[in-house]
Order: C-alpha cells, then sequence, then structure tokens
C-alpha cells in the first residue's frame, strides 16, 4: 500500500491532460494589431497560461468586445478550467474565434466553448467554416513506466475529479437559449457525446445541425442573396429544433420574395405542439452588410384559433433595419444566422464563401 508521500509523489507523475498527440511547444499568447483577432493564442496549454492570458484580456477591458483567437491542440485540462472560470467572470466581453486554418482541440475546445458567456446573453463564440473544433474525453497522461495497478487506481479517481470540476461549473453558469430556460455553457448532449471519445478521437463540430444544437456561430460562410419561403420556414424549423427539439417543416414555395424598400415580414403557422406557435420572420436588406434575419415564434392569434393575442410579441417592424443600420462590428449577428436555412447534415465546409 503507498503512504501519503508515495500517493503524493505519484501524483506528480500523472497529469490530467486534453491534447491531440502530436507535440506541439507552448502556448503563445500574442496581441493582435490587425485582422479579426484582439488576442491570439497558439500551441499547448500549459499551467500557469491563466496568468499570461489576464494581462492581454484586461488591457482590453475598456472595449466593447475582447476578440480571443484560438489555435491549440490541447493540453492540461486543469489550466483550462481555470481559464474557462476566469472567462465566464468576464461578463461575456470576451468573444472566441477559430479563425480559417485554425485547429482547436480537446482543452482549448472547451476554452472554446467559454467565449462570450454571461447569463441571459447568447454565448459569443465563432468558428470559421474553414476552421476546426473538436472534443473529446480528459486523459491521465503518466510518465514512462509509471503505469503500476496504484498508479492506474490513482489516475482514474482523479480523472472522476476533473470531469466533476467541469460538470459542476457548467451547471453553476447558463447560456442564452431561445425558449428562455437557460442552457449550461456546455450543452449536455455535447458533453455526453465528447466523454465518449478517446484520446486518439474526436467529436468534430463539422456540420450545421451540430453547430446550431451546441449554440456556435459559423463565419465565412457564402452569405444568402435572396431568401425563399422554403428556406425561411428551414431557419424556423432549426431554431426551433436546435433550442427544444421540436421543430418541423412545411411545402413552402422556393421562389424568392420580393422585399418592400429592402424590408419585409414573413409569417408562418404550425410550429409546436398542436401547431400552437407561428414563425414571424423579418427579413431586411441592407446596401452596404446584405441581407439579415430575425424571427419570434409567437402564439396563432385569436381569429386563427389561437389561445391569447400576440401584438405584444412581435417586434416592430424597423426594429431589425435600425439594430443592422447600428452595427460597427463585423463578426456580429442580430436576430438569427443565414447558415440557418441549411439542413442540419450539411458539411460546414461546404459553406465556404470560396
Amino acid at each position: 500500500m503507498m503512504t501519503v508521500r508515495q500517493s503524493g509523489m505519484a501524483l506528480l507523475m500523472l497529469a490530467v491532460a486534453m491534447t491531440a498527440s502530436w507535440p506541439c511547444g507552448a502556448a503563445e499568447i500574442q496581441p493582435q494589431a490587425e485582422g479579426i483577432c484582439t488576442i491570439l493564442l497558439t500551441g499547448e496549454i500549459e499551467a500557469g497560461d491563466l496568468e499570461k492570458l489576464k494581462p492581454a484580456l484586461q488591457s482590453g477591458r475598456g472595449t466593447t468586445r475582447i476578440n480571443l483567437c484560438l489555435d491549440s491542440p490541447g493540453g492540461s485540462y486543469g489550466e483550462a478550467l481555470k481559464i474557462i472560470e476566469y472567462l465566464l467572470s468576464s461578463g461575456g466581453t470576451v468573444r472566441t474565434i477559430i479563425d480559417a486554418g485554425a485547429e482547436c482541440f480537446s482543452a482549448c475546445a472547451l476554452v472554446f466553448m467559454a467565449g462570450g458567456v454571461d447569463t441571459g446573453a447568447r454565448p459569443d463564440r465563432k468558428l470559421h467554416v474553414n476552421g476546426v473544433l473538436g472534443f473529446h474525453a480528459p486523459f491521465i497522461r503518466a510518465a514512462q513506466g509509471a503505469a503500476t495497478p496504484e498508479l492506474i487506481g490513482l489516475g482514474h479517481r482523479a480523472g472522476l475529479r476533473a470531469i466533476r470540476r467541469l460538470l459542476d461549473l457548467n451547471a453553476s453558469r447558463t447560456a442564452w437559449s431561445s425558449n428562455l430556460q437557460g442552457k449550461s455553457f456546455l450543452p449536455d448532449d455535447l458533453v455526453a457525446a465528447f466523454l465518449l471519445k478517446r484520446p486518439d478521437e474526436f467529436l468534430l463540430v463539422d456540420t450545421v445541425g451540430r453547430a446550431g444544437s451546441w449554440q456556435i456561430d459559423l463565419f465565412g460562410y457564402r452569405k444568402l442573396k435572396t431568401v425563399s419561403p422554403k428556406q425561411l420556414d428551414k431557419v424556423c424549423s432549426n431554431d426551433m429544433e436546435w433550442a427544444i427539439g421540436n421543430g418541423g417543416e412545411n411545402d413552402l414555395p422556393s421562389k424568392p420574395l420580393k422585399l418592400n424598400n429592402g424590408k419585409a415580414r414573413y409569417v408562418i403557422p404550425g410550429f409546436g405542439d398542436e401547431g400552437a406557435w407561428e414563425c414571424v420572420v423579418d427579413i431586411y436588406q441592407s446596401p452596404s452588410k446584405g441581407l439579415f434575419l430575425s424571427l419570434v415564434f409567437a402564439s396563432t392569434p385569436l381569429d386563427d384559433g389561437g389561445d391569447e393575442e400576440t401584438a405584444d410579441e412581435r417586434p416592430d417592424e424597423n426594429h431589425l433595419k435600425e439594430v443592422v443600420d447600428s452595427l460597427d462590428d463585423p463578426l456580429a449577428v442580430p436576430g438569427v444566422p443565414l447558415w440557418y436555412a441549411f439542413d442540419g447534415d450539411t458539411p460546414i465546409k461546404k459553406l465556404t464563401s470560396n
């Protein structure tokens, strides 16, 4: 039996890790003067990286949004949890980004999911369609020759405690969901799926459905220039399905809608239990910024068999135009993203704008 001192020495030979299997240098944290990134974190996450990251994040506190770009194979699970806790306490001011060509795996993926999370606010985490995001379960990295039965037992217990730390942290914070019930910053089905992945395999966010279900916003995709009732129906269906798992589709025309002075409102009935909700979609075509959509699910009006009046549930028809025209952030998405118009099984790399 190991003594207390021996157990302590043994644990020094073990580390809970989440990293891709290829070698990589220690993390570098660099401010960026150009492009979309305020700060760029590259390399493997190691102990002490939060203390390196804090000054860079604090230097941008006066700005509305700090864009933290990630390009890392993962690394120390414990240090990733410290970074996550710090980001979650930042009031939602730090947006996480995986840019084109960047890869974010394992511990990096968990850090990414903490981007822009604040109670009552939509998570602000951006994945370029030509970036890579992958999850797997934390694992014990032991020194060579250290795999004794005692160490295996210690490692198993350490791994369980590490997962418990993540679950406790996840349960303590909620993020936006369109059904107003709140969700953890790591959706439960995502956690359940990636905990089944071994160190040599990954759960990739590689389809529109996975991105939508796990509240990950895509960018760098080809933008729609027109929109049809059929596409709006898909937007509504996806939004409801990814929020509460109760989406549905209608047989609507595929001919593009005609806008009046760049605006239109389209109402699609038949959503939710017994078709008691209608999807009210506002469309706005900005001359300089392109097409934008917003939607709200409203109960069906009384004269159509509904239970209550819906006037207070519908936004002003000029609201979307006013929001879009005031935007000065190229990554901000008022309303719902245009990629919601694609089928859930569409690979995100097929949405590339090039």
